[in-house]
């Protein structure tokens, strides 16, 4: 069975979503996002582009995954091409429960609840070079 590639295809950076949002909507609403920490976020797309979550199952190992890295979470989801901040706020995945209860008085339903045990893969060095290429990110794991 596994995983279809398709349904993530929604997930649109705000630079992608500004172009067919309204500007009057785009201006007035909200706009926020959570990000993953940075250790785990890169074992965890090294995971899937190295299974068969993708169709690819290449043999890249991690640390040569986090070597070829070029782009970070923040600069990618959060940011134009120019270092502007596209959206209102920034909070961390693990508060994503707290944050939406009490910033939007949504009570969420958690339905996919992962164990992640895999930033223990990552060595000294790749995790000195994840902290290198993506500074964004660890702005808000202090």
């Amino acid at each position: 069975m596994g995983h279809n590639k398709e349904r993530h295809s929604e997930h649109k950076p705000a630079k992608e979503a500004v172009n067919f949002i309204d500007p009057v909507i785009w201006d007035t609403y909200t706009k926020f996002g959570f990000i993953r920490h940075p250790y785990e976020w890169v074992v965890s797309m090294w995971y899937m582009k190295s299974t068969l979550f993708y169709g690819e199952n290449t043999d890249v190992s991690l640390s040569e995954f986090v070597r070829n890295l070029k782009l970070g979470m923040f600069k990618h989801w959060f940011l134009d091409d120019d270092g502007k901040m596209l959206v209102d706020d920034v909070y961390r995945l693990e508060d994503i429960f707290d944050v939406l209860k009490s910033e939007f008085g949504i009570k969420p339903v958690h339905i996919n609840k992962t164990i992640n045990k895999l930033p223990n893969l990552l060595t000294d060095r790749d995790k000195l070079i994840i902290r290198e290429k993506f500074p964004h990110e660890f702005e808000y794991y202090k």
